[in-house]
């Protein structure tokens, strides 16, 4: 069979293309995408806007759009791929230092946007706690004006469930994690972090799995106390036999005048710490 002959390329190809070349006529103003700021849909949001100014919204989020074939429409076919890189291009223009990294930008501009998408969710829910949480911790000052205030914790909280959907497990993480700030339990909070900084759209926050490592810190603390409670029960015992076996009320209110050595005894009771060096 003879090869195709130019005849089959479309007439209006060469002065009319079905794809113009487009140029970018309206640049990025508004803020840079970083996942540290957890804006991924206000970002997108006007990022569609300025696409469809420049004509090349298609790109990004119109699936349906067929790339010409190149046989019938080789302009066309060329113009589609010029745009497609310019649209990967305008996208990067509008994203933070920090996002382009690794950015995928070899399949094509619908392929850098989901990956941008994907690193967003895998950020999202640990996001979401940091930003709940500073919603919850903003208090009203008389050194700033109440609507200010207000303002910025509505804005937080906005940040928040833009960033996807509140549900009742990850709120309950939320308020977990936000209980455990405290020094005594800072052992305790870099591994619920890390648990709830794992999860993502498909495998969501479970308070359960938190639940679980809180009874484990638990039993933990309850060893310690059952061991310490052993310790000074011995002491005040070995005390109450070497005075002539004093009441027990006797041998605490002598270690509260330093008659008895108070880290063997201590005037807290049988449950206390001994916070004294004294020595026998």
């Amino acid at each position: 069979m003879a090869p195709e002959s130019s005849s089959t390329i479309l007439p209006s190809d060469s002065t009319n293309p079905s794809v113009p070349e487009r140029v970018i006529r309206h640049r990025w103003e508004g803020f840079k995408y970083a996942r540290a700021d957890g804006n991924f849909t206000q970002w997108t949001e006007k990022l569609k806007d300025a696409l469809i100014l420049n004509g090349i919204y298609s790109h990004v989020f119109d699936t349906i759009a067929i790339r010409p074939n190149i046989d019938t429409e080789p302009r066309a076919h060329a113009n589609w791929g010029l745009n497609d890189r310019l649209a990967i291009t305008f996208m990067k223009s509008a994203l933070d230092d920090t996002e382009h990294h690794d950015l995928i930008t070899n399949k094509g501009a619908a392929w850098c946007y989901m990956d941008l998408k994907a690193r967003a969710q895998r950020e999202g829910p640990i996001k979401q706690i940091a930003l709940l949480q500073e919603a919850l911790s903003t208090y009203c000052s008389t050194a700033e004006p109440l609507p200010v205030t207000a303002g910025c914790i509505v804005n937080t909280v906005k940040r928040a469930f833009d960033i996807g959907t509140v549900d009742r497990n990850l709120f309950a993480c939320i308020a977990l994690l936000n209980s455990l700030n405290y020094p005594s339990f800072e052992s305790l909070q870099n591994p619920v972090s890390t648990l709830i900084s794992k999860c993502t759209q498909s495998t969501p926050c479970d308070p359960t799995d938190i639940r679980i490592l809180m009874e484990n810190a638990q039993n933990i603390l309850n060893s310690k106390a059952k061991s310490s409670h052993a310790t000074h029960t011995a002491d005040l015992e070995t005390w109450h036999r070497h005075l002539g076996h004093a009441n027990y009320q006797t041998v605490l209110d002598m270690a509260k005048t330093g008659m008895v050595p108070d880290k063997e005894c201590s005037p807290k009771g049988v449950g206390g710490r001994m916070e004294s060096d004294a020595e026998t």
